[in-house]
């Protein structure tokens, strides 16, 4: 392992703490993402609007339908309203807001969110879909927004009916920091003209034969936003609806150090809409190594392999520290005890470091991460021994070894120094060919000064070559036989032989006779002259 020193002379008397301006915990602003798109049909039971969804980021598709089918039966409602680009379909069936002044001259309002699938910059086409033909007029437009909460992308809708000269609907409620939305419709013979009140912004106003449609944004300043029109003539049907869209939660995130370095934030800035993921990348000056996070909220930092990474969800504080690099060397050893068993064997495989090479102050273990990898065709964990070394605690977590993966870990305020056990693991060889004892660290620190030992780390992996079943030995003749017969009505007989001169002898001998009908026993001597 290579490492390189920079000389740089620092001098920080404070803490540096990198705070990227704006108000912690903010919101902030829904804006409308793209142009918008309307249509309009008549007698029919569908009407389709060619419609691009935005660009921005926490996007909300907004879709208002305004319809006149008065006295047709059966009562006309919405089935329906799909968004398709590709062969992709999004489909509603409850709208968020719905409002009628007489049977089916009513206007509804349909919504959209990421959540949903809607898609990022997609041409498409959105789909009303009625239960039979809508006969007077059918009225809709399509909008986009960006910067709106994903989680809670709406509030409380309101909605009025009348029919004089003007229509009004007041949200209370709110923070200040919403886009107000509204839909209003006009449905009669002749649909009058709608003017906008003051402080909305119109963003359509279409008619088709007996229904008008149109729509306003307004941003909330304070606690309650009215929406009006002003109808053109009275004795108009008069129908609006209005919602709040509630706009992204920002934290703040801030990021200290101890001054012997600095930290990357990707994406950048500081303020983060709810849900960002944020990674971390700490910048030691010369002469520094990163050594450990701390701060309010150091617990939610997850290190993958030595990428950090924070889920804002809430405003957060943390700060990275930095130290001068341990000296020296360390290693950690993994041997077995039998490196070439036979199937059926048992083996261990025992796990060292050795503080012996760090110089002081940095000499004393303090604590520790590993991992221990095989091939689990070749071995299979049976137990272990040893763990946690003595005046640490630590646990060995098993719940991978059928995967043939431990993890172990431990910590110590007085620390150990020397060679040092840590933990014997047994296995039974179970299949022929090769296991690597794979070792591996992603935390090791000296105690009491919290050094990084890992940059001064080497390991040494241990291997296990298995060549295949247990041999057995074959049975070979050992030496010349011989032979020997006796004369009849004789009751022994004998012979001279030479025993083998082999490992594990054996010596068989093979008598055969006849006696008639009379029983005879035998017994056997062997006489070493």
């Amino acid at each position: 392992m290579k490492r390189v020193f920079h000389n740089k002379h620092l001098l920080r008397a404070c803490l540096f703490a990198l705070i990227v301006a704006g108000a912690m915990n903010s919101f902030g602003q829904v804006t409308l993402d793209g142009a918008f798109s309307t249509s309009t049909g008549d007698a029919t039971p569908t009407l389709a609007v060619s419609h691009t969804t935005g660009t921005g980021s926490n996007r909300l598709m907004m879709v208002s339908v305004y319809y006149q089918a008065y006295n047709q039966s059966p009562t006309r409602t919405i089935s329906s309203v799909t968004f398709t680009y590709g062969s992709t379909t999004l489909t509603k069936t409850s709208s968020v807001a719905f409002v009628e002044n007489g049977t089916a001259r009513a206007l509804a309002i349909y919504a959209f969110t990421e959540s949903d699938g809607l898609p990022n910059g997609q041409s498409g086409t959105v789909t009303i879909t009625f239960n039979a033909n809508v006969d007077y007029g059918i009225v809709a437009g399509v909008a986009n927004f960006s910067g709106v909460n994903q989680t809670t992308p709406l509030g409380t809708p309101a909605t009025n009916t009348g029919t004089s000269g003007s229509i009004s609907v007041t949200l209370s409620g709110l923070t200040g920091n919403e886009l107000v939305y509204d839909a209003v419709g006009a449905f009669a013979p002749s649909p009058t003209t709608l003017s906008v009140g003051d402080g909305q912004t119109e963003r359509w106003n279409v008619v088709r034969d007996r229904a008008r449609g149109a729509t306003s944004t307004e941003q909330a300043t304070s606690t309650s936003v009215t929406m009006s029109w002003t109808a053109g003539a009275s004795g108009q049907n008069l129908a609006i609806a209005a919602i709040p869209i509630n706009p992204v939660i920002n934290y703040t995130l801030t990021v200290g150090n101890d001054g012997n370095g600095t930290v990357t934030l990707d994406p950048e800035g500081g303020i983060y809409s709810s849900g960002t993921t944020v990674t971390l990348t700490p910048v030691p000056d010369d002469g520094f190594v990163f050594a450990y996070w701390s701060g309010d909220d150091a617990g939610d930092i997850i290190n993958n392999e030595g990428v950090y990474t924070i889920v804002m969800d809430e405003d957060k504080s943390i700060t990275a520290n930095f130290s001068q690099p341990a000296t020296g060397s360390a290693t950690s050893t993994v041997t077995p005890s039998d490196a070439t068993p036979r199937v059926g064997d048992q083996i261990t495989a025992t796990v060292y470091i050795d503080m012996s090479g760090v110089n002081s102050p940095d000499n004393y273990l303090g604590s520790y991460t590993g991992t221990l990898n095989w091939n689990t065709s070749v071995l299979s964990y049976a137990s272990h021994t040893g763990h946690p070394p003595s005046g640490f605690a630590g646990t060995v977590n098993t719940a991978n070894a059928s995967s043939g993966t431990i993890t172990f870990n431990g910590a110590s305020v007085d620390g150990a120094t020397g060679n040092i056990l840590m933990l014997t693991v047994t296995f039974d060889v179970v299949g022929s060919g090769t296991s690597a004892l794979d070792l591996a660290y992603s935390a090791m620190a000296a105690t009491p000064t919290t050094r990084n030992l890992l940059p001064i780390l080497t390991v040494s992996d241990g291997q296990v070559v298995v060549d295949g079943p247990p041999s057995c030995n074959v049975v070979a003749s050992d030496g010349t036989a011989s032979w020997g017969t006796g004369a009849p009505a004789t009751n022994s007989v004998s012979f001279s032989h030479t025993t083998g001169t082999g490992e594990n002898r054996l010596l068989m001998v093979g008598v055969s006779w006849n006696c008639g009908t009379t029983d005879r026993s035998i017994s056997l001597s062997l006489i070493h002259i």
